[in-house]
């Protein structure tokens, strides 16, 4: 998958399925309060070598941005594109 998105990331190829599922069931962290899980990801996004970590943080934000794109999101988000090499985290992002 790294050749095929000609990425920096590194890739675990795991199922997005797969992937998804562990995002539902859930982090330690995400009992904390949105603005400590917001920077938690944040560090994720910014310094994780792994396609699949910031797809997480994508997919854990998805849904929730539909229902309560808060004020505290914005600020941070808008600078994950920065990290954005090819077609799906762009995606995911957007």
């Amino acid at each position: 998958m790294q050749a095929d998105r000609k990425s920096n990331l590194r890739y675990l190829a795991a199922r997005v399925p797969d992937a998804r599922t562990v995002v539902q069931d859930g982090f330690s962290f995400f009992e904390r309060e949105d603005a400590e899980i917001l920077d938690i990801w944040d560090d994720l996004w910014r310094f994780s070598e792994y396609y699949e970590v910031m797809a997480a943080a994508l997919e854990y934000y998805g849904h929730r941005m539909k229902k309560e794109a808060g004020k505290i999101y914005w600020p941070v988000m808008r600078g994950w594109s920065e990290r954005v090499e090819n077609w799906a985290p762009a995606d995911g992002l957007a």
